[in-house]
């Protein structure tokens, strides 16, 4: 229930690749104040994790009606 447990679950999932499609970016900021831009960040932190060790592994994409955006 908080951030620290949303790291540890994302890194035990280091060296399989990993695919996460965000829907409803829009949603989360607007009813949770400051959690998506946490989120974003530490998504980032993921990817360029270990000096971009799993970096080629690890895809994030935000998904909105009018495309979709990779976070680098």
């Amino acid at each position: 229930c908080n951030w620290s447990a949303f790291w540890d679950c994302l890194t035990d999932m280091y060296g399989d690749p990993i695919h996460i499609e965000i829907f409803g970016l829009d949603v989360i900021r607007s009813k949770f104040d400051g959690a998506a831009d946490k989120m974003i960040e530490i998504l980032k932190e993921l990817k360029h994790d270990d000096d971009d060790e799993y970096a080629d592994e690890i895809i994030i994409e935000i998904v909105t009606d009018t495309g979709r955006e990779f976070v680098e």
